[in-house]
This record gives C-alpha cells, sequence and structure tokens, in this order.
C-alpha cells in the first residue's frame, strides 16, 4: 500500500456529479429506445415506464438521493467500482485498451526507448510524489477537472474468488521488466529516492536482454495466468504463493512494483501489427494483465501502453503519456557506453509444481482461443482530417466520424444498432464517463437518406446536419449532467438491493425489459481517443459477440481507426466506413464544387 498521501488530487471545490430528474431520464430512455425497437416492442416499453413511473421510481430516485448525501464523491463510485472489479471476464481484449505512442526519431532501438521512457517515467512519478500536479496534467486537466484518478495510476488489480481489489504501488522505487516471459525488478530510485541515472537503466537494460535471450522464451511464462477469467487466476494465484516463498516473493514483487515495462522480441511494421500485438501480444505472452499500466517496447522502438481501465480513464493516461513521451523526446540520446555503469538488476524465478504448469498450459488454450475469435483491423484514412471538416465542410469533427460510422453499420446490418460513446465526466468530483447514445431519430433518417438512390444532394446534406447537431446536443446534456445510462444503472443496483432485502420487494419490470437489454447491448462501443499529443492510436476490444468496437484519433490530415470484432467482420465494415467517410465529404462539399 502507498505511503504518499494523495490528498493534494481532491479537488472538493468541485461540483457532486448531479442525479437527473426522472423527468429527464425517463423521457430520454423512450426518445432512445425508439429508435432501436419495433412499434410493438416501443408501445410495451412505454407501458413499463409509465409503471415504474408511478410505482418504483420515487422510492429508488429518493434513496439514490439519499446515497448522494452519504457519499463523499459520488453516488456512482461505489457501483462503478463494484461492476469493474466483480466482472470475472480475463482483462486482457475485454478490460485493458492499448494505445500507440509516436516514435522517438532518435531512439530507433528497443533498448535506448525503453531506457528513456523508463527514467521520464520515474520523473513522473517524482512529481506526483511531491504533489507538482499542475507539471504533470499540462493542457489535459486544468484546475476545473477532477484529477483523483491519478493515485491509481500506479497500481495493482489483485484476484480474489468474487471481487478483485486494487493496491497503490506510487511509493515503489522500482519496476519490473518482462522479457521472453522471464521477470526482472529493476530499480528506478535509489534508497534516498534519487532517481538512477538514464544510462544506468539503459546499461540494466541490455543486460537484461542478454540474459533473456541466452535462454530462449520461458518454458512456463507465469504472466499468462493473468490473462485468465479471474475467479481462475485467484485460484492459480493462491496454488502458487502455497508452493513455494520463491512464488510468493516474485509475486509481491510484480504486484508492488511501480509499473511493468515489456520488452517484446518482436518488429511490427504497420498499426495493424502493432494493435494486435499490443492488445493480446497475439499469445497472451510476456505480459502482466494485472498492472494499471504496462508499456511494451518492440524491437524496432516502437512503444504502446496497456491501460487496466477499472479505476483509470482514457484522459488520466493521456495526461500520463503526454509528460512521460514528451520528457523522453527532449532529452539528448546517450550514445557512448560509460564504464561507471554496471547492470543492476534481480532475476525473479517461480518453482511450478506440476499442477501449476498444467494450469499455465491451459491458460495458454485459452488465451489462444480467445485471441483467435477477434478480428481486428487498424489503418489511417487519408483522404481529409478535422482541419477540411472543420474549416470547409463546416461542421463538427467528432459527430461526422460518428454520423459515418452510423452509416457504415447500416449498410452492413441495414438496421441501426445501439451504440456507446464515452464522454468526460471530470469536471464533477470523482466523475468518470456518461454514455452518449449515439442512434437518435436524426442519426437513422440520416442513414436511410444516404442509402436511397432517391434523395437528393440537398436533402442528404439537410439530414446530416440535423443528425450532426443532435449529436452534438446529446453531448452537450450528457457532460452537463443529463445522460440516462449511470442514473438508470443505478436506479437498477438499488433495486436489486432493495428485492435483496425486503420480502415481496422485485426488480421493476423496466429494468427487465428486453428493449432495456438491447439498449445496454452495445453492437457499435466507439471512443474517440483524441485529445494527447503523442498517442497517435488507440484500440480495445468489442464489448459483446455480435459487436463492433471502434477506437480512433483524429488529426489535421487523416483519422487514425483500430476496428475489433468476433464476428470476422472489421475488414467488411472498414469498407463500409472509409465509403461513408467519402460519400459524406463529397456531399457536404458538392455545393463548393458546383461553384468551381
Amino acid at each position: 500500500m502507498s505511503s504518499i498521501n494523495y490528498s493534494f488530487l481532491e479537488r472538493t471545490h468541485l461540483p457532486k456529479l448531479p442525479i437527473p430528474p426522472l423527468e429527464s431520464t425517463l423521457p430520454r430512455y423512450l426518445d432512445t429506445v425508439k429508435n432501436i425497437a419495433s412499434r410493438d416492442e416501443y408501445e410495451h416499453t412505454e407501458k413499463l415506464v409509465a409503471k415504474f413511473a408511478s410505482n418504483e421510481a420515487k422510492i429508488l430516485q429518493e434513496e439514490l438521493l439519499e446515497l448522494d448525501q452519504e457519499c463523499p464523491t459520488s453516488y456512482l463510485e461505489g457501483f462503478w467500482n463494484t461492476m469493474y472489479l466483480t466482472l470475472r471476464a480475463p482483462l486482457m481484449i475485454n478490460v485493458s485498451p492499448f494505445g500507440i505512442y509516436m516514435d522517438d526519431n532518435r531512439r530507433k532501438s528497443q533498448i535506448e526507448r525503453a531506457a528513456s521512457l523508463l527514467y521520464s517515467t520515474a520523473r513522473f512519478a517524482k512529481k506526483l510524489e511531491k504533489g507538482q500536479v499542475d507539471d504533470l496534467v499540462g493542457m489535459i486537466h486544468s484546475t476545473d477537472l477532477c484529477v483523483s484518478q491519478y493515485r491509481t495510476i500506479f497500481s495493482s488489480r489483485i484476484p480474489n474468488e468474487t471481487r478483485d481489489e486494487m493496491i497503490l504501488c506510487g511509493d515503489s522505487r522500482y519496476v519490473v521488466i518482462c522479457c521472453r516471459g522471464f521477470f526482472y525488478k529493476v530499480g528506478i530510485m535509489d534508497d534516498a529516492r534519487k532517481l538512477v541515472p538514464e544510462e544506468q537503466l539503459e546499461v540494466s537494460l541490455r543486460a537484461i536482454v542478454q540474459d533473456a535471450e541466452s535462454q530462449g522464451e520461458a518454458k512456463y511464462d507465469v504472466g499468462i495466468l493473468t490473462t485468465e477469467n479471474r475467479t481462475t487466476w485467484a485460484r492459480a494465484r493462491a496454488q502458487l504463493i502455497a508452493e513455494s516463498p520463491v512464488n510468493k516473493h516474485t509475486i509481491d514483487t510484480i504486484d508492488n512494483a511501480l509499473m511493468v515495462y515489456c520488452l517484446d522480441h518482436r518488429s511490427p511494421k504497420n498499426l495493424t501489427q502493432i494493435s494486435k500485438l499490443s492488445l493480446h501480444s497475439g499469445n497472451g505472452k510476456n505480459r502482466w494483465f494485472d498492472k494499471s499500466l504496462q508499456c511494451l517496447v518492440f524491437k524496432n522502438g516502437v512503444s504502446s501502453p496497456i491501460i487496466e481501465h477499472s479505476h483509470l480513464d482514457g484522459d488520466t493516461h493521456h495526461a500520463f503519456s503526454n509528460f512521460v513521451v514528451n520528457d523522453a523526446a527532449q532529452r539528448e540520446p546517450y550514445y557512448h557506453r560509460d564504464i561507471r555503469y554496471h547492470p543492476k538488476f534481480e532475476k525473479l524465478h517461480w518453482k511450478l509444481s506440476r499442477s501449476s504448469k498444467r494450469t499455465i498450459r491451459q491458460a495458454e488454450v485459452n488465451a489462444a482461443q480467445l485471441i483467435s475469435t477477434l478480428d481486428l483491423e487498424a489503418f489511417r484514412f487519408s483522404d481529409f482530417g478535422k482541419l477540411a471538416i472543420k474549416n470547409e465542410m463546416k461542421i463538427s469533427p467528432n459527430s461526422v466520424v460518428q454520423m459515418a460510422m452510423q452509416l457504415a453499420f447500416y449498410r452492413q446490418h441495414l438496421k441501426p444498432g445501439s451504440t456507446y460513446e464515452p464522454i468526460n465526466m471530470k469536471k464533477y468530483y470523482h466523475g468518470r464517463t456518461e454514455a452518449v447514445r449515439t442512434v437518435t431519430r436524426e442519426s437513422v433518417e440520416f442513414t436511410r437518406a444516404f442509402v436511397s438512390p432517391l434523395t437528393s444532394i440537398e436533402e442528404k446534406e439537410r439530414r446530416l446536419r440535423a443528425a450532426c447537431d443532435r449529436h452534438r446536443q446529446l453531448c452537450t446534456d450528457n457532460a452537463n449532467g443529463l445522460g440516462i445510462d449511470r442514473h438508470l444503472y443505478a436506479l437498477h443496483r438499488l433495486a436489486e438491493h432493495r428485492e435483496q432485502r425486503l420480502p415481496n420487494c422485485h426488480v421493476p419490470e423496466i429494468f427487465l425489459d428486453p428493449l432495456y437489454t438491447r439498449m445496454k447491448t452495445d453492437l457499435m462501443t466507439s471512443s474517440n481517443m483524441s485529445g494527447s499529443n503523442t498517442v497517435i492510436l488507440g484500440g480495445f476490444g468489442a464489448v459483446c459477440a455480435e459487436g463492433i468496437a471502434v477506437g480512433y484519433i483524429m488529426d489535421d490530415e487523416g483519422i487514425r481507426f483500430c476496428l475489433s470484432s468476433y464476428t470476422e467482420k472489421a475488414k467488411l465494415f472498414k469498407q463500409f466506413l472509409e465509403t461513408s467517410l467519402r460519400d459524406i465529404r463529397d456531399v457536404l462539399m458538392a455545393k463548393s464544387r458546383a461553384k468551381i
């Protein structure tokens, strides 16, 4: 447990996350589900909402308001932590997104790049320890946004049978290096918490790679167990600890490390290859998914972070990335070996029983099966970017991308599908995200207009602009605390608790309605991962078997996308998405071209 006093991160002057009135949430809910329902389904849901409004809703709303008064942070925080920590699915693909750092053109080798990032990580940790938050957050978090998540940037998620737990590691003086399935402890601060020189780190990393490569791949890579179902991993971990104090020492060392750096022997050449190896390693090996932050550095110097998402959101990681990558790039590379420095590291060991070895082999099989089901495509759309959308098309860039995704989905499936887009809620104390439900009446009318050969260019433009305007308004409303997902989620959880506590008390039918389930089953999960000047792309796994995940980052001249799906349709969606972006461009630019 970290000994750092993080009270300086608590910006208690910020307002608490508001609880919307039922009079706002219930009509907005009906507006949302109407766009993904048949007439009969919608009429049935209308009746359930009316019944809920006149019966249980007021009681649950009062309980929620009371909870908000009791909770010093956010009414949602306890529910949200429980949701993440009780999830038993593997963290790999399901929970942990990745990013791709921009290249450091002066550090092309793995060792140089890793040492520079590692030294800058230590500088970040030191500044955080001293409370120098303003130096770290830069343009990502102003004084008007919550920074409480910085306390969990350096942490570990510990598996348990039913609910995991988090431990803070911000005062750790070392990191753990993974290389070819072997684990090494490397100090980044001395006993006086003075930073270890970058040159020393480079010498140690070089020796670690030599040691690992001299042995080939680890015959039993224990890190693969962190890709397992959380209960399975909890039991395997307990068995490892019981088998030998050697195992306990290694696990404790990894748990309490500041973070994990993974030195990967491969050299991915394009965005798809980098994305696949970053998301799941190709086989789940040479990783430790329990850490809040892993940094991958490949043989060719390409680097990618992996984030354990339960206590970290993308904007918090962006601030970390911006500091570390920019700080590293500003220093001159270390070109000449200094004989003053000698390798300093501790190799960590395992003592494995036959039972643990079998468990590792089964984890390899399970990871391979999960990975084999995921289709992933990453690419840069270079026809136009943010500048052309804003300056020439005169419309919101993010709304255009979201509507292009709606059009691509409609063309692929011939119907709209429930879509999730997170929006930042850090202007509230301990705020995290709210869900924008991108499918609206206007978006459906837009997609139908674009696929019809009978629709004029003028009508297509009118429908598109109306859909984008509606999307922007939704984003504004959600950011101002008028979202529906988190509010309904909290009411649902309270209803479940009442059913457990009180006789003859049942969960309201609104939450058992197939249409409520359909809204929450995200057939398209999207995330605009722009906002960092050092992360060029990010991605994550689809959240349901039939769905597709879309991570994207816009720059001035293009848009990078990472698509993932379990239905082997990522390539097809890519084609529809590129076509839809071009069709939108052609419609919005038709008038200016006609003048020419």
